[in-house]
């Protein structure tokens, strides 16, 4: 095959012709301000029309009162009550002054078995005067313990600087005496009563048995007969409505 022979060098086809730039900014004018109006005719059609909201009224607010403790508060004085803290040392002091169980030396024996302040009297110069109850059970020499009846005393103390302090022995007074009203259980109850006394009773003990009955007020109170777990018999007395 033979060679192709040009006069003169075709550069019009190897060479890449230029575009034209002013062809290139007309298009992209054009597509700028296509895209303007797209947006401005969605802005208008596509939008909610603004709502005007009406005024509003901001109405004040008081913060609540602090709970912690102040400065004055913290250094007010506590007052305390003084009637139930000699009542307890008197009846303390009571429970201590008669029990004698043998650690002395001594052959006789005093248990206190219950004590109870019946009344406090306040007294001049902070003295306070407080009646104590007491059961004792006590054993002579050479005996048995025995209960003894209940007794009575005077506590006599003195508050001074936030403490209950005794001022002497205490001072002896009649022993107390607890009447029983009369009270008669002579009515025969209903079975729906006797049934209703017994399942009470029966939460106390075992084996109740009714007694008898009284009405009162709107119902009926049953003497009952129960036994305890040593396997003794109490009677109490069981409410029915």
């Amino acid at each position: 095959m033979e060679d192709e022979v040009y006069e003169h060098i075709p550069w019009e086809h190897l060479t890449r012709s230029e575009p034209d730039r002013r062809r290139w900014v007309y298009l992209g004018s054009a597509a700028v301000l296509a895209l303007a109006v797209t947006v401005m005719i969605s802005r208008s059609f596509g939008s909610p029309a603004a709502v005007a909201l009406p005024p509003t009224t901001v109405m004040p607010v008081t913060a609540p009162p602090s709970s912690l403790y102040t400065e004055a508060d913290l250094g007010a004085t506590i007052v305390v009550d003084p009637i139930p803290m000699v009542s307890a040392a008197a009846e303390w002091f009571v429970s201590d002054e008669f029990t004698l169980d043998g650690s002395e030396g001594g052959d006789q024996l005093s248990f206190v078995e219950w004590v109870a302040s019946a009344s406090v009297a306040v007294g001049p110069d902070n003295h306070f005067l407080v009646t104590v109850w007491m059961q004792r059970l006590a054993a002579p020499a050479g005996h048995e313990y025995r209960r003894l009846a209940p007794e009575a005393v005077i506590v006599d103390l003195v508050w001074q600087d936030g403490q209950a302090l005794v001022s002497g022995p205490p001072r002896p007074l009649p022993r107390p005496v607890v009447s029983w009203a009369e009270r008669s259980f002579d009515q025969i109850l209903s079975p729906a009563t006797e049934e209703a006394a017994l399942e009470t009773a029966g939460q106390w003990g075992a084996r109740p048995r009714v007694l008898g009955g009284r009405p009162v007020g709107t119902g009926f109170e049953a003497l009952v007969s129960v036994e305890d777990a040593a396997g003794l018999r109490w009677e109490l007395v069981v409410v029915v409505p």
